[in-house]
């Protein structure tokens, strides 16, 4: 599945929080034992899913999920597939967290889940704040006027945090916003991009 997207990858619309949030990616579960002992945290999205009984008829789950790097195939059993079977559909975006480790009665690495959450969740529980980088010479009522309107229809709980630089004199300065919220987004993402003013999220 890797690279047979034309226009992007499905996690396109999720690249600033996993910029922000997500320090591990896929690709490192293709070397175990370079990653032993790591808490890895990533987001991914749901390629492919089987449900199957063992041979003694206990269900179980194979899931298989994918991100920018590369892409892995996870067994999943007992209380942890009856825990995370709801989340294994086609198409779901998820974050995953876990370790590489050898589990107990096993003699091999493997990477052990500890949570499975959807990636939407993600934007809610981690964001702190969005912070807008300007620069002072492009500070004009213009530029005010368009970010207030981008405010209003975005409007949320995430609280806007400005930080406002001179690169000719070489000082920055961070005015926290207490009555302007908004909700990230794609829709505020793209608004922002066609202003051309830098963001991140905290």
């Amino acid at each position: 599945m890797i690279g047979i997207y034309i226009s992007g990858h499905p996690l396109d619309d999720y690249k600033h929080e996993i910029a922000a949030f997500c320090p591990a990616n896929v690709g490192m579960l293709a070397d175990f034992a370079a990653n032993k002992g790591r808490d890895l945290f990533f987001a991914a999205i749901v390629t492919s899913v089987e449900h199957r009984l063992t041979k003694s008829g206990d269900p179980f789950g194979t899931l298989t999920f994918e991100d920018y790097t590369d892409q892995f195939k996870l067994n999943i059993f007992k209380e942890n597939y009856l825990r995370y079977k709801h989340f294994m559909v086609p198409g779901t975006f998820l974050t995953l967290r876990g370790r590489i480790e050898i589990p107990r009665y096993r003699n091999e690495l493997e990477f052990v889940v500890s949570s499975i959450e959807l990636l939407d969740d993600l934007r809610d529980k981690k964001t702190k704040n969005i912070q807008l980088t300007i620069s002072n010479s492009d500070l004009d009522n213009l530029l005010i006027d368009e970010l207030n309107g981008i405010f209003t229809a975005n409007n949320g709980n995430t609280p806007v945090e400005f930080n406002i630089v001179d690169h000719l004199d070489g000082f920055e300065v961070k005015l926290p916003s207490r009555s302007i919220k908004v909700r990230p987004g794609t829709e505020l993402y793209k608004e922002l991009q066609r202003l051309n003013v830098l963001f991140k999220l905290n």
